[in-house]
């Protein structure tokens, strides 16, 4: 009886966290409330406030437009931020679903604060390395040579 009980509470603790994030004609509902609007093509989707003001843009690149290196590219409006990220490609609900996680989306609204850690988290300055603006150290190590002989047979 214990144990139903512990898996009936973990599944409703679940439930009671998780976000229903919908894209239906032009609109973004969380929890069944409207929140936001959206305009998406092949290449780009552009988020607005329900008055039609744009708020962010995900955009998904390829350097030079080549076939390989997709990489992601998230533009936040108001604040001029931006970040590129090629690990991980977000998607257009998987954005939100991360904001909203992050609590830098929170009753609709970005939230400054929160977004400067979101882009902390997730910018892998893919455009600086593609320019070779890359700031990265390499480090190379040299492995003592080691004594003894080495013989090479049939070449």
């Amino acid at each position: 009886m214990k144990h139903i009980l512990i898996i009936f509470l973990s599944g409703f603790s679940f439930l009671g966290f998780s976000q229903d994030i919908d894209f239906k004609k032009g609109i973004i509902s969380v929890d069944g409330k409207e929140c936001m609007k959206y305009d998406s093509d092949a290449n780009t989707v552009t988020y607005q406030n329900l008055n039609g003001d744009d708020i962010m843009i995900l955009k998904y690149m390829r350097p030079d437009g080549s076939q390989a290196s997709l990489y992601t590219k998230v533009i936040f409006i108001e604040s001029r931020r931006e970040f590129t990220s090629q690990n991980y490609i977000f998607t257009k609900k998987a954005l939100i679903e991360k904001l909203i996680k992050s609590n830098a989306l929170v009753d609709c609204v970005l939230n400054d604060e929160k977004l400067e850690n979101f882009i902390l988290k997730y910018d892998e300055k893919v455009e600086d390395r593609l320019k070779g603006n890359s700031t990265n150290t390499i480090i190379i190590k040299e492995e003592p040579r080691r004594s003894g002989v080495n013989i090479n047979i049939g070449r």
